[in-house]
């Protein structure tokens, strides 16, 4: 042979590094492929409705602003851009009701927001809304957590120019299988509010927790929740005209003979007790 015996040892011993290397990147693969097969948390939203206190302008938030107050909440709007499982937040007054503020974050996990609330940082963050919002108004603040089938309709729905943002209680909290049923035949009317009513996102899912709780357990509690961007209010109500808007109208008809009945939320403010929806001119955050 061409190499002798120190040339062999070397060679075995080189062997037998690259034989651990082999094994150690197994593992890691292994590790990675068991990661990969775990399911995903589902994405969630957190929505609130607050009261604005009296004289507080959010129009121009920004940390430059003469506004004290705006510059208060784009401090907040920063503490949770930093937020591990951060995602995007919407923002916006209520049409009907400017005085109403409606805010929207999007989370990868309910454990992300959790987290974040436990924290020091959370703790602050809560402490820092009383200097945009009143906290004590009669009707109550209502944060809700929601999740949907596609994410992207809704944040589609956030991006339009202008938001329907509905809330409905039912009799009981449907079972998983009546849950199914209802995405089915709501399936068809997300269709047609995009091929027909020109929304440009729509979504609609299940509110799953909440601050206190009572708002979402138990009979009439604030169970099923939507949201669709449209152009204008203008197109909105057009849709709501359609034979197809109409249908779907029926179709919740046939849900209440079944005792599937769907009423408005009305302990979330500003929500009209007719509809079960309010606008909101959604801002992103950026």
């Amino acid at each position: 042979m061409w190499y002798g015996q120190g040339a062999l040892e070397r060679l075995t011993i080189d062997n037998s590094f690259l034989e651990d290397q082999l094994y150690l990147i197994s593992v890691a693969a292994q590790k990675q492929s068991s990661a990969a097969s775990m399911p995903t948390p589902p994405q969630i939203t957190e929505i609130g409705v607050f009261h604005i206190q009296d004289g507080v302008n959010l129009e121009d938030v920004a940390f430059r602003s003469p506004n004290l107050a705006a510059q208060a909440f784009a401090q907040l709007t920063k503490t949770l851009k930093a937020q591990q499982g951060y995602i995007r937040q919407f923002w916006g007054p209520e049409v009907e009701h400017p005085h109403l503020f409606v805010w929207a974050i999007e989370w990868e996990s309910l454990a992300h927001h959790t987290t974040f609330i436990a924290s020091e940082e959370g703790t602050a963050f809560t402490a820092g809304l009383g200097q945009v919002f009143d906290l004590e108004a009669a009707a109550p603040v209502i944060p809700v957590f929601t999740r949907v089938a596609n994410p992207e309709g809704a944040t589609a729905a956030f991006r339009s120019g202008v938001t329907e943002v509905a809330f409905y209680t039912m009799p009981a909290r449907p079972d998983d299988a009546t849950r199914a049923e209802i995405d089915a035949a709501f399936g068809t009317t997300i269709r047609d509010v995009q091929a027909i009513g020109k929304a440009s996102g729509a979504a609609i899912g299940w509110v799953f927790d909440g601050v206190p709780k009572a708002i979402v357990s138990g009979a009439d509690s604030i169970c099923l929740y939507g949201v669709f961007g449209y152009a204008s209010i203008d197109v909105h109500l057009k849709w709501r005209e359609t034979p197809e808007a109409k249908k779907a109208a029926a179709t919740d008809e046939g849900m209440e003979r079944r005792n599937l009945t769907f009423e408005p939320a009305t302990v979330v403010p500003g929500l009209d007790p007719d509809t079960g929806y309010f606008h909101v001119k959604f801002r992103e955050g950026t």
